[in-house]
């Protein structure tokens, strides 16, 4: 399972098209890419905050343009999207699967 301290965001989703294990599993593979770039984002935001965090005091400047950030997080959303393995992705295409089954019950 994908180790995550968020939620991933189905982005939006026709709940009633959701009849059966297969339209549940095309669904979670259609949004797969879009996943694994909030992810991507999520870890370059992290990693931003962690390098100024350790900048602070420095002689570096710590706070570059908010674009430098934005810039830096979407780099690292791609990297992220070249790089995960197979079983990475399979494991979060299974964990979506099981959202949008646990938002079908809900």
């Amino acid at each position: 399972m994908v180790n995550r301290k968020f939620k991933i965001n189905l982005g939006n989703i026709n709940f009633s098209t959701l009849k059966t294990d297969d339209d549940i599993r095309r669904e979670a593979h259609r949004i797969l890419p879009n996943v694994i770039l909030q992810i991507g984002e999520v870890a370059g935001e992290e990693a931003w905050n962690a390098l100024q965090k350790a900048f602070k005091g420095s002689m570096f400047k710590p706070s570059p343009p908010s674009s430098e950030k934005q810039k830096f997080i979407r780099e690292s959303a791609q990297e992220y999207k070249r790089k995960i393995s197979s079983k990475e992705k399979t494991d979060l295409e299974n964990e979506i699967i099981l959202e949008l089954r646990q938002s079908l019950i809900n």
